[in-house]
């Protein structure tokens, strides 16, 4: 019976280590104890972006005047707008940001501006038997300034494409801006304006504008492009040289024409103060900034 007994014993060890063998390990369900690491959170605070643009502004730059000078002569002066006078606008701007909410934020930025100058013709002072017609250049126009505003973002920080608003607002100093005219009398060709036109001028600055970012690496790295609409005050006006110009030309028409009263400086005085209201226009203009931009959160 003892031997029977032996040989059930081994008969179930042997079977249990055949079950074993063919059914593996037995399998331990410890789920509840895991731990499964939380996402880094999306929180950079502070952002620089550097980015370039172009601008298309409209607007007034100049006034027109069209006046009988003192019964002798007739000064017709076209209006220029800023298209008219300055081609391949371009900014160059750099910005500092801090994320305030998961939706908006607060940012500063400097802007330098630059546009080419070109040639205008269409003016011309009408003596009756000889004209002054004259071409002109204006100088260069650069501006630096900045700008304090808000951003607002559609899309959480962690979406890869954020869609915006922005309102911004600041102040721009613009140089100095000179004005060439040169024309033609008794065919010899001469300068007949070379002086200021628009003296240095803080101007005010108000943009608003739609963009879009998109995130290459998220929270770190973005690339983005925006479009809107800016104001820019006016510039103010320098009529120091206009007398000297008027004076230059009177003393040509006096000697082609006794009839012109140069002696009391009538003519002079009248063409100068119809001179200085080309530059005395104060108003604003517009322009629209289209910019690309890259930006780098830490």
């Amino acid at each position: 019976m003892r031997k029977s007994f032996t040989l059930t014993v081994i008969s179930l060890a042997a079977f249990g280590l055949i079950q074993t063998v063919v059914a593996g390990p037995e399998r331990i369900d410890n789920s509840k104890d895991k731990f499964v690491a939380a996402p880094a959170a999306c929180d950079p605070r502070w952002y620089i972006s550097l980015g370039g643009s172009v601008d298309f502004p409209f607007g007034d730059f100049s006034n027109g005047v069209s006046e009988d000078i003192n019964g002798e002569a007739t000064l017709d002066v076209l209006s220029r707008d800023y298209d008219d006078v300055y081609s391949d606008w371009w900014n160059i701007q750099g910005e500092v940001g801090y994320v305030l909410t998961n939706h908006i934020e607060l940012f500063g930025n400097f802007r330098y501006t630059h546009a080419e100058s070109k040639i205008v013709t269409g003016s011309v002072l009408d003596f009756g038997f000889f004209d002054l017609e004259f071409v002109s250049q204006y100088g260069d126009y650069n501006s630096y300034g900045g700008e304090l505003g808000i951003r607002y973002f559609f899309m959480d920080k962690e979406a890869r494409i954020r869609p915006y608003v922005s309102l911004s607002a600041g102040a721009t100093f613009v140089d100095s801006i000179g004005l060439r005219a040169e024309s033609e009398f008794f065919g010899n060709n001469f300068t007949a304006y070379d002086g200021p036109f628009y003296d240095e001028t803080v101007v005010g600055t108000v943009t608003g504008l739609v963009g879009v970012e998109f995130q290459v690496i998220p929270c770190k790295f973005s690339v983005g492009i925006d479009a809107g609409l800016r104001w820019n005050s006016g510039l103010d006006g320098n009529d120091s040289a206009f007398e000297d110009f008027a004076n230059n030309v009177g003393g040509m028409a006096s000697t082609s024409n006794t009839n012109v009263s140069v002696g009391n400086g009538a003519f002079q005085s009248q063409l100068a103060a119809a001179l200085s209201r080309l530059n005395d226009s104060e108003d604003n203009h517009f322009s629209v900034p289209v910019t690309v931009y890259a930006k780098f959160r830490f």
